[in-house]
Parts: C-alpha cells; sequence; structure tokens
C-alpha cells in the first residue's frame, strides 16, 4: 500500500465513521455547544473538512 492510498483509505474509514454517528443529527443538534466558551458540533464538522481539503 503506498502513502497514498493509505491516506485514502484512512479519510475514507473517517467518513464512515461519522455518517455512522452523525448522520441523523438535526439541525438543532449542529447548532448545540458543549458550553458558552465552546464550537457548536456543525463548525467542528465543517473545520474537519476544510482541513481535509488540504490533502
Amino acid at each position: 500500500m503506498t502513502l497514498n492510498e493509505f491516506i485514502e483509505d484512512a479519510f475514507n474509514t473517517e467518513i464512515e465513521y461519522l455518517m455512522d454517528a452523525l448522520g441523523d443529527i438535526t439541525p438543532e443538534e449542529l447548532m448545540w455547544r458543549a458550553g458558552p466558551e465552546a464550537n457548536p458540533i456543525g463548525w467542528i464538522l465543517w473545520h474537519m473538512t476544510r482541513v481535509e481539503d488540504m490533502w
């Protein structure tokens, strides 16, 4: 397995895990914050996908 294949496989696995965990999340849940200074779930997911775009 090449490094590129490994990275692609890791990203695909991450997507599967995210969809299993968050596939039925509501818009209200996406806006939930664990505390007043915490980022909402939706922002964290957006940030994760933007970071993946760099790869």
